[in-house]
């Protein structure tokens, strides 16, 4: 899923990918979210549900 303003920089879906198939036993990955200033975004969404998530499953 991406925001409608979401700006992929040129190559990062591949280097996305290449971690992948080197690492083949990594279940997720993603990337860094990037604010316009440049400074890496430590508030987005993915920060507060994946805890959220993943503490879920080990309860289930």
């Amino acid at each position: 899923m991406l925001n409608p303003d979401t700006e992929i920089s040129s190559g990062a879906l591949r280097t996305l990918t290449n971690y992948a198939d080197i690492h083949p036993k990594v279940g997720m990955i993603a990337p860094h979210v990037i604010n316009p200033d440049g400074l890496y975004n430590t508030q987005h969404f993915a920060s507060q549900i994946w805890p959220k998530l993943f503490l879920g499953f080990l309860k289930s």
